[in-house]
């Protein structure tokens, strides 16, 4: 799950209650398309 950093700095307590439980802050869209899974990394580990 990714959530925007802006929620984290704000005073909703669920974005840091979804931190424990392996959410990322996101600051940029750029982040969210790092760390999707590819068809390159795939074909990597198969080797």
């Amino acid at each position: 799950m990714f959530i925007w950093k802006s929620l984290f700095e704000s005073s909703l307590k669920w974005p840091k209650e979804m931190a424990k439980y392996g959410a990322m802050m996101l600051s940029d869209p750029k982040e969210l398309l790092e760390n999707l899974p590819s068809n390159k990394a795939i074909l990597e580990i198969s080797h």
